[in-house]
């Protein structure tokens, strides 16, 4: 007989979960809808925590089940999917597919590299400002991998760098980190603002900005100086000593020749990104949305045959759009029952206590947010929980649901485990035998602390910009 396994075990738990909030009698304060929908939502946690299922099918079939049980109408329950936070995502991947279809993304990490000295130092400094150029253009963190890391592991071959090396290991981190994780400053760098988005107001592209950029100057220059001073090589390979300035270059050098004269659909691509950056920006005076501008930009960019109908089909994560939608249409439903009021007035006493400090709540929701990542390895359940204990609260107290919940995000974004970072992994495919997984440990185990001393660093700003009363 075929054994259940570990998905099968959870997926018993998350049944009987369900059915014991369907059965039991109604907590005071509650009503039975209520009720059904705390089944529904811890039934959904324990499925997602390990992935019994595809997380788009658990989020559909949570919200079918919502309305099976008539929790609550199609129209609340799906309503979200028309709301900006979804749109906006489409709008994002598909501009930052076009982008990257383009080859400028490529051409421009190339020219900036070739500004810095080719010693370790320099190196480091060129695949870090490289990459934190392009962070704001694309989304997918994947993608940005998959153009950074091959030319920073051409570097440390020019080098002399053996497979395996410091130097190897510290020219990736830097070129995963400056166009990946720092692509959290961005609204429009990373995958997981679209999950902050769900649940606070519309913001802007510069009011994401106004609020993160100064946790996004101390993540790139503490990491810098972690990756500048751990994975130095120390003594200089011979041939690295012993190469020209000119042949220094050779590498980047070839791959812009590889590349070939910049064409026009580069040219159309660098003009629209202009327009896109100063239109971003300049909201406040023009009142056009975010997701406005970035809708047009993709547009254009597809009219001018950088995005095709493949594209759509194929390099658009639809499931994630799916589950952003549910999530919403999850919190929407959360309201409309009452368990926010009800978790405002049974557990906001208890949360209340540290709450109120600004300090205390970033370092609570940081560590329970890591805590939550290292054991399910799952940002969304991460998110989820999160924001159901500590937004309500948070808004009595004068503090917006921002900082919970981007705390939340940032702080489950570890990697010191191999399956916890897809992007890593993608990273580290096309590095080859260069760098091993376990060679990114202590960057990892760096950016947890790194990462903290940001949070705690943007309560000053997020108190400036009214995020903290």
């Amino acid at each position: 007989m075929k054994k259940i396994g570990k998905k099968g075990i959870f997926a018993i738990i998350a049944v009987t979960v369900l059915l014991i909030f369907w059965l039991a009698p109604v907590i005071s304060g509650l009503t039975k809808d209520a009720m059904l929908f705390l089944g529904i939502f811890f039934w959904t946690l324990i499925m997602l925590a390990v992935n019994v299922l595809p997380m788009e099918i658990t989020m559909l079939l949570s919200l079918g089940l919502i309305m099976a049980t008539g929790i609550c109408p199609f129209t609340t329950t799906f309503s979200q999917f028309s709301g900006t936070t979804v749109w906006l995502l489409i709008a994002v991947f598909g501009f930052g597919t076009a982008v990257a279809n383009s080859g400028l993304l490529a051409r421009l990490a190339l020219y900036v590299m070739k500004l810095f000295p080719q010693t370790y130092n320099g190196r480091l400094l060129a695949t870090m400002t490289a990459g934190a150029i392009i962070s704001p253009l694309v989304p997918n963190l994947s993608a940005k991998a998959v153009i950074m890391c091959p030319i920073a592991g051409a570097l440390g071959d020019e080098a002399g760098y053996e497979p395996r090396s410091k130097g190897q290991a510290g020219l990736f981190m830097g070129a995963y980190i400056a166009s990946g994780m720092f692509g959290n400053t961005w609204l429009t760098g990373s995958l997981g603002v679209p999950l902050v988005l769900m649940f606070v107001d519309p913001m802007s592209w510069f009011g994401w900005l106004s609020a993160t950029w100064l946790w996004g100057i101390i993540i790139l220059v503490g990491m810098y100086f972690f990756l500048r001073f751990y994975y130095d090589p120390k003594d200089k390979t011979e041939k690295e000593n012993k190469l020209s300035k000119e042949e220094k270059n050779k590498a980047i050098n070839e791959r812009i020749a590889a590349l070939g004269p910049i064409s026009r659909k580069e040219i159309i691509t660098a003009v629209i990104l202009v327009i896109s950056m100063v239109l971003w920006m300049t909201e406040k005076y023009h009142g056009m949305a975010t997701v406005t501008v970035t809708l047009l930009a993709f547009c254009a960019l597809a009219i001018c045959g950088l995005f095709t109908t493949m594209d759509f089909m194929t390099k658009v994560a639809w499931p994630l759009i799916i589950m952003v939608g549910a999530i919403l249409g999850l919190t929407s439903v959360m309201s409309y029952v009452g368990i926010n009021d009800w978790i405002s007035a049974y557990l906001g006493p208890v949360i209340l206590k540290f709450a109120s400090n600004p300090y205390v709540l970033v370092t609570v929701v940081y560590l329970i947010s890591a805590g939550l990542w290292m054991l399910f390895i799952n940002m969304v359940t991460t998110m989820m929980v999160i924001t159901a204990v500590f937004t309500p609260i948070a808004a009595t107290v004068g503090i917006n649901p921002f900082v919970p919940i981007f705390v939340a995000m940032i702080a489950a974004q570890l990697w010191v485990w191999k399956a916890q970072s897809s992007s890593l992994l993608a990273g580290l495919g096309v590095m080859g035998d260069r760098v091993d997984h376990s060679q990114t440990v202590p960057s990892a185990i760096a950016w947890f602390f790194i990462d903290f001393v940001a949070c705690i660093a943007s309560i000053p700003v997020w108190h400036m910009i009214g995020f903290i009363a």
